[in-house]
């Protein structure tokens, strides 16, 4: 075999990367948390071993592609900071069981169908505190084709630890896979969006379409608001809040805004004074993202109401922000 690893990890001075293509990060599944959270330190750990084949019974294949991932069970739990108890070799072991038979969905409309297991095999070994997973080949290529088409979700592996719930996991990959339209397409410098309608976020998470049936408030709170809150408290890189799309008085989809807040890099040249104010505009980007992601609908009222407050003959989106914030500290938010 010629082994040639091909990590899809990028790492940096204080963060590991996890980098996959969109069309995981977008694809159909769902899993355990722990599962998820397997499969993304996988891919972190990935060696891939192309192998030239000879034999005649592979006529019609020139490579066979390996990708195995092989790492301790404590090593796993440290890294991921899976909460250590009497049931923590268990909870890892029910999700290695969980993996070697789930599906991820890649394409599912009404012309074509395409699925594959995640993994071809998995080796679980308490005793050699063990864990070896083999990606089934056509996930694994699907894994590193961002390589080729450029189009990929790099995912801090930290952040993925500190996630508790599915729901919320899906939403930072969803969220990491839109990185590439922040200020474009009409993006403001360091926003991008996306659109999912309530059905296509059933059918990605794998929720049942008749779910929540005439419970769309349940569905907002259980699906959208916790899961995004989750992410925000822990993601130190971007901030998603949304906003509900409503059509015949009926909520038909949600629109999701990324927003990495623009701090100032404070200076070692600056004077007492330029420090001050850098700080204070910093303070008040913070604050705006906070009420921004933590309170969405009273955020977006607010807005509202601030810009009819506007009595200059042109609009400062700074300062609307700003009385909007005010808006809201005064209803006690």
């Amino acid at each position: 075999m010629n082994s040639k690893s091909v990590s899809s990890a990028k790492v940096s001075k204080d963060k590991e990367i996890v980098v996959q293509s969109n069309s995981i990060s977008r694809g159909i599944y769902s899993c355990s948390p722990t599962a998820r959270k397997l499969i993304a330190y996988c891919i972190l750990k990935i060696n891939h071993y192309p192998e030239n084949l000879n034999s005649s019974v592979y006529t019609n294949i020139d490579v066979l592609h390996h990708f195995k991932s092989s790492f301790s069970i404590s090593e796993f739990i440290n890294r991921l900071g899976i909460s250590k108890g009497s049931n923590t070799y268990k909870q890892v072991k029910r999700a290695v069981e969980e993996l070697s038979t789930s599906v991820i969905q890649v394409e599912n409309t009404e012309e074509k169908y395409k699925a594959y297991t995640w993994f071809s095999s998995a080796t679980y070994d308490k005793t050699k505190d063990l864990i070896e997973l083999d990606f089934n080949p056509q996930i694994g290529l699907a894994i590193q084709e961002w390589k080729e088409i450029k189009q990929f979700s790099a995912m801090n592996i930290k952040t993925i630890g500190e996630i508790q719930s599915f729901f919320a996991l899906r939403y930072f990959e969803l969220a990491c896979s839109f990185y590439n339209m922040k200020g474009r397409y009409g993006n403001k410098k360091n926003e991008w969006k996306f659109t999912l309608k309530v059905d296509e976020i059933k059918t990605m998470f794998k929720i049942d379409k008749d779910a929540y049936k005439d419970r769309m408030n349940n569905f907002i709170t259980k699906v959208v608001k916790n899961p995004l809150e989750e992410v925000n408290k822990v993601n130190k890189d971007f901030q998603i809040s949304y906003a509900k799309i409503v059509e015949n008085h009926k909520t038909v989809a949600f629109e999701f805004t990324c927003s990495q807040a623009e701090i100032l890099k404070i200076e070692s040249t600056d004077s007492a004074e330029e420090i001050s104010e850098k700080q204070m505009i910093n303070q008040e980007e913070l604050e705006i993202q906070h009420y921004k992601t933590k309170f969405p609908e009273q955020w977006e009222e607010a807005v509202r109401t601030a810009k009819l407050q506007n009595e200059l003959p042109f609009e400062m989106e700074m300062v609307t922000d700003a009385r909007a914030v005010d808006i809201l500290k005064a209803q006690g938010l």
